[in-house]
């Protein structure tokens, strides 16, 4: 079992009925011995591994009485949420059978035994043997700005807690799942290695489908980790249905349209940054099942019903804005997926068929006299809210001009900004009902079986209900570079991510509450699965960095595998950026240096990619440029 050694200090000692021999402040490597009467309250260490980590939990002892120790963990001091009782090891060494992710980890002993003798292990040392994907940081992002330097660090940080072993997923909630799921997680092989992408590597412990293309744009820009994005798509490929879609859940296998129209889109974007075409090869087969049954249920309008409503909880089963939206831009990707692939009459037909699909969104969604696109909510509501997603979306896939974009970026400022981030919805849901004809709506049942069903419905949305998700206040900060708005994306980027609430963990969360922005350990669900139901290192909510290396830096490519890249930054008030983009062919430095009236841009590329500088003159403010390539260190 490889992974690096994390030893935790000791943050308290509550002695309770017995005793216990460390103190304060020390290392963990050399605790000493707990103890305490048969029958009576036992010691707790609370140890602190600094920030959030996840790992395999080594107990070393030298002598023990055979009994049990009782471990709580969790991300923050106040929500040590998760229980285990292990038994002391005959050998005297504990391994922990599956990996655990906390920040704190409070450590007591117990027994069954109905023998008066005492309780007691005289603790060698706690470990923990880090469970996570052996990454190497290439990326890099660094300014004057220490907030976005540590947004970008703590944002790459998430995403590498989030590449686990596939088995990891399977072997924690096998409980849970059926026959077949356990044979196929217990046997399943991947051809990049063992690791996927879960998201995330506490909460929901497994892969999902839809959230592989936000995180995979994350690790190619960070780490250059391509096995793990291309093993991940692999994964749901092997899932594929006997109706040509996947399931959306890798563990679980959840189905959902939303997500394979996702997936298409991840599929297109890691051969765009990795070149390799063997993949696209191999992917292109499942690519066409899910896209052949996508196009068999299109109505006249080119729409698809969307046959669950897990996007963000709020029911949005049928024909709804933004699978639409999500749909046109996984045409686009199809069409290109064809083409280089050299199938020109298939690729000119999804490219046809999304241009039908945009002139219909526009007619059916687009609110003229509000600015925005609306959303089509299967609830019984006297005011609609506008989502934020699906305006989002209009703005980045190019469904919005840019008359339309500018007002709905305009719209969501003075609607949606808190100082937290933007949140999901302009206003709060509230006494509402479910329509009376949903099918697949997961709660439909148990919402109107409820004494008061609208009190059920709103207390299953709440963690969508107006509330702050950094996964798509990033598809915002996005439409905003899109339009040219720099100092609205910084200044969003520092609201949403810059603050001192994810100090604690140093990961991003799953979401936060704006009236309330504290790591919240509560579960929507009667039944929380021995857990919370927010997530603190959410691998969506992190590739923001992404978005900072591709936007502000300006590294984009322009042929896949990075071999003609456009050097575009979009710096704003920023003097000072340098940053680092790892591709196949080697890494793509950059340096900005904004003087009195000179504008320096430094590249170092390696020698197999050709670089277009684009410097507007809203980035260089008129200053003279003084631009420099160099090609391994040589002037070009």
């Amino acid at each position: 079992m490889a992974g690096k050694i994390l030893t935790p200090t000791v943050l308290s000692v509550a002695h309770g009925e017995g005793t216990v021999a460390c103190d304060f402040g020390q290392r963990a490597d050399a605790l000493g011995r707990i103890a305490c009467g048969f029958d009576k309250k036992s010691p707790e260490i609370l140890l602190d591994f600094g920030r959030k980590v996840t790992g395999y939990l080594e107990i070393r002892t030298d002598g023990h009485s055979g009994d049990s120790f009782k471990l709580r963990y969790g991300p923050t001091s106040d929500c040590l949420h998760m229980r285990q009782r292990v038994p002391m090891p005959e050998t005297q060494v504990y391994l922990g059978e599956y990996y655990i992710a906390c920040r704190y980890l409070a450590l007591s002993i117990d027994t069954d035994s109905i023998q008066a003798n005492d309780v007691y292990a005289n603790i060698v040392s706690v470990r923990l043997i880090t469970s996570q994907y052996p990454v190497v940081y290439g990326g890099a992002f660094t300014s004057e700005d220490d907030v976005l330097n540590t947004v970008w660090r703590r944002g790459a940080y998430t995403l590498e807690l989030c590449l686990q072993k596939y088995r990891e997923s399977c072997r924690y909630r096998m409980k849970n799942f059926d026959e077949s799921i356990g044979a196929f997680s217990a046997n399943w092989k991947g051809p990049y290695g063992t690791y996927v992408i879960m998201d995330g590597p506490r909460r929901d412990r497994e892969a999902w489908l839809g959230d592989i293309r936000a995180e995979a744009l994350g690790i190619y820009t960070a780490f250059g980790a391509y096995d793990v994005c291309k093993n991940s798509l692999a994964l749901f490929g092997d899932l594929e249905r006997t109706d040509g879609f996947t399931v959306g859940s890798g563990s679980t296998w959840q189905n959902f349209i939303e997500y394979n129209l996702w997936g298409v889109i991840a599929v297109w974007e890691c051969y765009f940054y990795t070149g390799d075409l063997a993949f696209l090869e191999h992917a292109l087969p499942h690519v066409r099942n899910i896209l052949s049954a996508v196009e068999s249920r299109l109505d006249e309008r080119g729409f698809i019903s969307n046959d669950a409503s897990w996007m963000w909880t709020i029911p949005r089963e049928g024909y709804n804005a933004g699978t639409q939206a999500i749909l046109y831009e996984t045409l686009r990707c199809g069409a290109q997926i064809e083409r280089v692939l050299h199938f020109s009459v298939q690729s000119a037909h999804w490219e046809s068929l999304r241009e039908k699909i945009k002139k219909n969104i526009i007619r059916e969604f687009w609110n003229e006299k509000k600015g925005v696109f609306e959303e089509n909510l299967r609830l019984k509501l006297s005011k609609k809210p506008v989502l934020l997603d699906v305006n989002c979306y209009a703005v980045i896939f190019g469904i919005a001009n840019e008359e339309k974009a500018e007002r709905i970026l305009r719209y969501l400022k003075d609607n949606m900004w808190t100082p937290y981030g933007s949140v999901t919805m302009d206003m709060k849901i509230e006494d509402a009902e479910l329509d009376d004809d949903l099918k697949y709506y997961p709660l439909t049942r148990l919402v109107k079986s409820a004494p008061n069903p609208k009190a059920e419905l709103e207390r299953f949305m709440w963690a969508h209900n107006r509330t702050v998700w950094p996964f798509i206040n990033a598809y915002e900060v996005e439409a905003r570079f899109c339009v040219g708005d720099v100092e609205g994306a910084l200044e969003l980027i520092q609201r949403c991510w810059g603050q001192p609430y994810f100090d604690e963990t140093d990961t991003f969360w799953e979401f936060v509450h704006p009236e309330n922005p504290v790591f919240n350990s509560g579960s929507c669900y009667y039944l929380p699965k021995d857990d919370c139901y927010n997530s603190a290192a959410h691998g969506w909510s992190g590739w923001v960095g992404y978005l900072m290396q591709s936007y502000i830096l300006g590294v984009k490519p322009v042929k896949p595998a990075f071999s003609v890249t456009a050097i575009t930054p979009q710096t704003g008030h920023l003097r000072h950026v340098n940053g680092v983009v790892p591709t196949p062919h080697g890494d793509i430095s950059v340096k900005i240096e904004k003087a009195t009236d000179v504008y320096r841009l430094t590249v170092t590329k390696p020698a197999a990619v050709e670089i277009y500088v684009n410097l507007t003159e809203a980035e260089t403010g008129g200053s003279k440029t003084n631009v420099t390539i160099l090609d391994n260190g040589e002037n070009e």
